[in-house]
């Protein structure tokens, strides 16, 4: 065992989706700047649902402002309940 507390991971669409789709993440921190940047890719390269039971589910628990940037901090709902 390594006996780490936190992992922070900044990561592109593939690996993001692998890390959710594994449930290998706890905690989400999500940032928006208030600019549009036309099309590309999405947060996570995840699988559309076939079932509403295989969703995760998440608890917005913090959020503040970096200048103009908004900072959405996320918890897995079981992870609250624990």
């Amino acid at each position: 065992e390594r006996h780490m507390n936190e992992i922070h991971v900044e990561a592109g669409f593939k690996l993001n989706g692998s890390l959710l789709r594994e449930h290998c993440v706890d905690e989400l921190l999500l940032y928006y700047a208030p600019f549009m940047m036309g099309e590309g890719m999405g947060m996570a390269n995840i699988s559309p649902l076939t079932a509403l039971d295989l969703r995760q589910d998440w608890h917005l628990f913090d959020h503040s402002l970096f200048g103009p940037d908004l900072r959405l901090r996320l918890r897995k709902k079981e992870v609250m309940k624990a």
